[in-house]
């Protein structure tokens, strides 16, 4: 879903003339990115709605929303309570958000920045509380 760049020397000359690489680049050069989460959200996307584009962008706005409540948290701990909700609406606002919501091709890029804000959430909680995600032995999962 992600092929960039297919291989075809053809057309890499159609792209040699209208200067979309240089001259000099290879004739078979091949470039995909490999992203299986946000490929199953388009999946999903062109599975439940192909006809309402409007729903693909609200499938966005609520991983954003996820996000922002993500970063909000993260902000949270080092700023108390009070913190949370500026930091996620700080969050919010900014800018260079734009075109990752609006843009649905890049819906890769919400996803990244979720998963990466909970890592760092998960390592924060190991680092300060020693939490270890699964029951271990002699723990149980929920307190």
């Amino acid at each position: 879903m992600f092929r960039l760049i297919s291989g075809d020397p053809a057309r890499m000359h159609e792209w040699h003339d209208y200067g979309l690489l240089p001259w000099w680049s290879d004739l078979e050069i091949k470039g995909a990115f490999w992203r299986p989460l946000s490929s199953a959200t388009h999946w999903l996307d062109y599975l439940l709605w192909p006809e309402w584009p409007a729903l693909m962008h609200a499938q966005s706005v609520a991983w954003y929303a996820l996000l922002a409540a993500a970063v909000g948290v993260l902000y949270g701990g080092s700023w108390g309570d009070g913190g949370r909700g500026l930091a996620a609406v700080l969050y919010v606002i900014d800018d260079a958000h734009g075109m990752p919501v609006g843009f649905l091709s890049n819906r890769n890029a919400i996803l990244a920045a979720l998963l990466g804000v909970l890592a760092l959430l998960a390592h924060m909680r190991w680092r300060h509380d020693g939490w270890r995600p699964g029951p271990g032995p002699g723990r149980r999962c929920w307190r």
